[in-house]
């Protein structure tokens, strides 16, 4: 197993006139992910199933959504009435991989 890259190790924050992007700060936007991972709404438009299966949360899913979000490209899109959206990219430029997009 490789070692996660440090990719983008100073995220800036980029604010604009109606939204705010930001990076993803693990220990303030997990309770997000959680909530955002168990909907099964948003789970039908990303998980690629018409009928997904809402994912029991417990220790161990909390510990790979961590680990994938540490390692990725990561932000979260804020408007002044609150997120919006958590995004992730698979997208590793140096090595040519246009990447895939996530948004939740």
């Amino acid at each position: 197993m490789t070692e996660p890259r440090a990719i983008f190790a100073d995220k800036p924050t980029l604010v604009g006139e109606k939204v705010l992007l930001r990076p993803v700060r693990l220990r303030e936007d997990l309770p997000l992910l959680r909530v955002r991972l168990q909907d099964k709404e948003i789970l039908r438009w990303t998980s690629g199933s018409r009928t997904p299966v809402v994912p029991e949360w417990d220790e161990a899913p909390e510990r790979r959504t961590a680990d994938r979000y540490r390692t990725r490209h990561c932000w979260r899109i804020d408007t002044a009435d609150g997120p919006i959206a958590i995004t992730l990219s698979n997208a590793f430029p140096e090595d040519g991989h246009p990447g895939v997009w996530r948004a939740i």
